[in-house]
């Protein structure tokens, strides 16, 4: 938010000035580059409730890719481009996929979980999306189901006292392991380790510097790198002379 609302930015990994890429004045939010590089998926408040959105990167024209008043937020690219999954910001909101045409048009989103999935992350292979159960609650899981038909599978129940909350998840390269980031009762973010298969948590990252928290669910995974935002909350105080009326 550097000119008055919230647009999504790009900055080189050898540092330097940031690029604006959207100028609406709608908050833009949670960007996803697809795979080739040349078009990010976001979600706005342009049409007056959270809807997504396709932007290329060569000048071309955005395109609305859902128009309906469900709060649908947080998209992912498929593997090759050809679909995006996301969820819908009702707790607990459905897990839905949209297909995109050969002529580079967007079908009818179409629920592949009924409720209960936020956050959706696809394997390498395209074939299974991992999610958070339901990051809106306090006490979200991680599951995974196959992008195409099949039954979910739970692979942290946080039912059980000692599993970490699960965050936003995302798939190794290899898709051995899915990470994920969580915060503790006090607040303290973390990152972990969960094998595709099923198994125990391994945690990996504690963010146990209180002067340096990471209080954002959002971050990101690059080929040897863990992204993320550590905050510096500043404040100013002010004196302000009380008048009787």
């Amino acid at each position: 938010n550097l000119g008055g609302n919230a647009d999504i930015y790009r900055v080189s990994l050898a540092g330097g000035e940031p690029e604006r890429l959207t100028t609406d004045p709608a908050d833009d939010f949670a960007p996803d580059l697809s795979a080739d590089g040349r078009a990010i998926a976001f979600h706005s408040w342009r049409a007056g409730s959270r809807d997504i959105y396709v932007m290329p990167l060569d000048g071309g024209p955005t395109q609305r890719v859902t128009s309906s008043p469900a709060q649908e937020w947080l998209p992912a690219w498929a593997p090759d481009d050809s679909a995006l999954a996301f969820g819908v910001a009702n707790s607990p909101g459905p897990l839905m996929i949209v297909r995109r045409h050969a002529d580079g048009t967007w079908g009818a989103p179409v629920a592949r979980l009924a409720a209960g999935a936020q956050w959706p992350a696809w394997s390498p292979d395209g074939r299974v999306l991992a999610y958070a159960t339901d990051p809106e609650m306090l006490r979200s899981g991680l599951g995974v189901v196959p992008a195409d038909s099949g039954a979910p599978r739970i692979l942290i129940d946080t039912t059980q006292a000692a599993a970490p909350t699960v965050e936003q998840p995302l798939w190794s390269a290899d898709g051995r392991w899915i990470y994920f980031k969580s915060h503790d009762a006090r607040g303290n973010a973390s990152l972990w380790a969960e094998p595709a298969g099923g198994g125990a948590p391994r945690l990996l990252v504690r963010f146990d510097d209180p002067a340096r928290p990471s209080y954002r669910a959002a971050w990101a995974l690059g080929r040897d790198r863990f992204y993320f935002t550590i905050e510096d909350r500043q404040s100013d105080v002010w004196v302000m002379d009380v008048a009787s009326r």
